[in-house]
Order: structure tokens, then C-alpha cells, then sequence
């Protein structure tokens, strides 16, 4: 349970360019290491305990996706590929395996509501840790959050996150590696604090999930991104369609009144939002994702079902800033449906979850908070290349892993002559 802790912990706080320094490169950081820890101590676990692992039901979806994961690296090799590609098809599958070493982890060890609140509150600490970044960025106080935290045994293996500039306002990274990445994170992690703020188990818990939610909504905006504005409305319109219909109300209205008090207090960014909404025909980062439609399609009709090799780098190249169209080109339709699978499966097992749970509980409001930033990322996804981005990808990916919790969950660790596997893997 520490390696998920830990991994939790770790992710939106600790840029994933910063890694320790040696051979390992993208794969030296923390988190990507964690996983692949999780990941030998399931094989370790399976091959020397007796009795089966037991896992909610997502873990299925999840091991689905990591299969799909190995064939697709196997289907990159059946033709030559250069140094370069070849590097690059490992270190995705790689990442691919560490982060669902951690959330397999995590489907066999957290069962219950109150475990999965540490998880989650652990997420929500490390987007405010982004959030915090982000604000002294705009503010000019300090530069990229790798180079502020970076220590002697660490190095960065790509440029770190960095202040930028858009329509003559700063926009930030935070902790995250792109202004994208930061705002499409915060706004995922946006639901789980409002559910914790008002189902943590203490009152202090519930005061500081509401400080979260302050934080995560004044360095949310300052990303300046379309994504993160498509992510953060559609996270909050599904999360409230899981609410008893007060709360509901509450949720929608206080954030109406959010858009108010922005369009007052911080009047330029709310232009600048404004100005890429209507503006955004003639802006040069949408007509190049439009530009690119037609060579996208040309080479998907070259190999429509497995695509061409994941590490193309021509592919990469000619289709950016579409998670779709770039899966549909590396991987082809059975690639896409994968991702549909991985994305919208666990929206499914949630739905199954509220119908069993009480309006108005704990289990149904976590579950509609863990369901909303994933239909979030799958919309998100057709404007930015979702998965060459760790944090976002782990983010999901961990997301997934707590659907299903429940305090009277059949699957408890001690049960059915199953303490053997759950004491192997604790």
C-alpha cells in the first residue's frame, strides 16, 4: 500500500521530466519507478501465492488495455525501425506498465471508500502543489517547478514546463509539462475535491478539500487553455448529474458565480478566454490540428485496422494534438477502440456503482467524481495529444483504478481464504 500511496503522492507534484540522474533517463523518475515496482510485485505475487489475486471488476478494463498495450509494441516491430523509433515504442510501453502496475496495485489493495480518500486527497495535494507553481509563475516569482525543486542526483532528460506567453498574459505549467497538461489535470482533479469537501470523514478534511477547491479554481485559468475549459465543464455538468438535486444546484451555481467573480476580480484573463473562443478560426494552433485532417486520414487508410509503427515519427509529426487521430494512425481502429475502451469502460462500471448505492452517499458521489474527468480526458483528447503527456496519462489511468470502491465491497482483503495474495502484495 506505500507504493501506491506514494505514486499517488507524487504524481501531479513532481514534474515527470525531472528524473534521477544515470541510465535509466524517462524512465528514472519516481513515479514511472514506483510502477514498475507494482508491476513486479503483481508477477512476484501471482506466480508465489496459492490463492488468486482478487481485484474489483475495473481491473479487467485496465489489464485489458495493458495487453492491448504489449501486442501494439510487438505490432511496432514487424517491420525495421530506427534507433530512434525503437527507443520510443519501449519507453511508451514502459510508462504503459508502470503506471497499470500501479493502479492493478491498487485495484487488489483499496477496496473501501476511506481508503480510496487517501488516495484521491493525495492527488488533490499534489494539484495543488501545480496550482501553487502555476500562481507564482503567472506572478513572476519564480521559473519552471523542475528547476525549483531539482536536487544534485536529479537532471531532466526534456525541457522542463515553462512560463510562455499568450495574448500578453503568462501561461503557466505548474508542475505539469505543458500549459495544456496542467489545466486538463487541474480540472480533472477538480470533482474529487469538491466530493471530498463534502464527504472527507472529519471536518478538517472537509475545511481543507474546500481550500483545494480555492486554490485548484485561481490556478486553473491561468493555463490559459481550450482544453482545460472543455475538460473542467464537462467534468463538473457529468459529476453533477451523480448529486441529489440540492447539491446539484449548489455545485452549478457556485460555479456560475465562479465565472462572475473571474469575469470581475481578473478581468484580462477572462478576455483572453473569451478571445480564444471566438477567435478560434483564425488561430494557428486550431487551423493546424484542421490542416491536419486529410494527412491523417490518407495514412489511416494505408493500415486501418493496426496502423503503422506507434513510434513513427513522421506520424507523429504530420498528426499533432489529437489523441484520436494519432491512435487511429499508430494503431488503427482496434488501437482507438482500445482507448475507447480504456476511457469509457470504467464510465460504465461506475454507472453500475450508483445504481447500487444510496442517493446522496459517499460511494455514489466518489464514483461520479472518479467517472466525470474520465468522459473529460476522452472529449479532451481530440485536442491534444492526451498520452504523450505522463502526468495526464497516470492521472486517468489512476482515476480508473479506484472505480467500484464501496465500504461493503465483497472483496475485502481476509475473505474467502484470500489473506495469503493481500498479504503478499501489503
Amino acid at each position: 500500500m506505500t507504493i501506491v500511496v506514494a505514486a499517488y503522492a507524487l504524481l501531479l507534484a513532481y514534474p515527470s521530466e525531472l528524473v534521477l540522474v544515470g541510465p535509466l533517463r524517462s524512465n528514472g523518475g519516481p513515479v514511472r519507478l514506483l510502477g514498475l515496482l507494482a508491476a513486479f510485485l503483481l508477477v512476484a505475487a501471482a506466480i508465489r501465492v496459492r490463492h488468486r489475486l482478487t481485484a474489483r471488476p475495473v481491473a479487467g478494463v485496465l489489464f485489458a488495455y495493458l495487453a492491448w498495450s504489449v501486442f501494439a509494441w510487438g505490432v511496432a516491430h514487424r517491420r525495421p525501425l530506427t534507433g530512434g523509433a525503437s527507443a520510443y515504442t519501449d519507453r511508451t510501453l514502459l510508462a504503459m506498465v508502470s503506471a497499470m502496475g500501479i493502479a492493478l496495485l491498487c485495484t487488489c489493495l483499496v477496496h473501501t471508500v476511506r481508503q480510496a480518500h487517501l488516495l484521491v486527497g493525495c492527488l488533490v495535494g499534489g494539484a495543488c502543489v501545480s496550482a501553487v507553481a502555476g500562481i507564482l509563475q503567472f506572478a513572476g516569482l519564480i521559473g519552471p517547478w523542475a528547476d525549483v525543486i531539482a536536487l544534485p542526483f536529479n537532471t531532466t532528460v526534456v525541457s522542463p514546463g515553462s512560463v510562455s506567453a499568450r495574448e500578453g498574459l503568462a501561461r503557466v505549467s505548474g508542475a505539469a509539462a505543458h500549459p495544456i497538461e496542467y489545466a486538463v489535470v487541474l480540472a480533472m482533479v477538480l470533482p474529487v475535491a469538491v466530493h471530498l469537501a463534502v464527504h472527507a470523514a472529519s471536518r478538517t478534511g472537509r475545511r481543507w478539500a474546500a481550500a483545494a477547491c480555492v486554490v485548484i479554481l485561481i490556478g486553473f485559468p491561468l493555463g490559459l487553455s481550450r482544453s482545460g475549459l472543455l475538460a473542467v465543464v464537462v467534468c463538473l455538468v457529468i459529476y453533477s448529474g451523480f448529486l441529489p438535486r440540492l447539491q446539484r444546484a449548489v455545485l452549478l451555481g457556485g460555479a456560475f458565480l465562479t465565472v462572475a467573480l473571474a469575469a470581475v476580480l481578473t478581468p484580462q484573463v477572462t478576455t483572453v478566454f473569451t478571445t480564444l473562443i471566438t477567435g478560434a478560426g483564425e488561430d494557428n494552433s486550431v487551423t493546424g490540428r484542421l490542416d491536419d485532417y486529410p494527412r491523417a486520414v490518407a495514412q489511416w487508410a494505408a493500415s486501418p485496422w493496426l496502423g503503422g509503427a506507434p513510434a513513427d515519427i513522421t506520424v507523429r509529426s504530420s498528426v499533432l494534438d489529437n489523441q484520436w487521430l494519432a491512435t487511429l494512425v499508430a494503431t488503427g481502429v482496434v488501437g482507438a477502440l482500445a482507448l475507447a475502451v480504456l476511457l469509457l469502460g470504467p464510465v460504465i462500471l461506475a454507472r453500475r456503482v450508483t445504481r447500487e448505492a444510496a442517493a446522496g452517499s459517499a460511494g455514489r458521489s466518489l464514483a461520479g467524481a472518479l467517472a466525470a474527468p474520465l468522459v473529460a480526458a476522452a472529449l479532451a483528447a481530440g485536442t491534444f495529444d492526451l498520452l504523450a503527456f505522463q502526468q495526464v496519462t497516470f492521472l486517468l489511468i489512476f482515476l480508473a483504478a479506484l472505480i467500484g470502491v464501496r465500504d461493503d465491497t465483497q472483496y475485502r482483503c481476509g475473505r474467502s481464504g484470500r489473506n495469503g495474495a493481500c498479504a503478499a502484495l501489503t
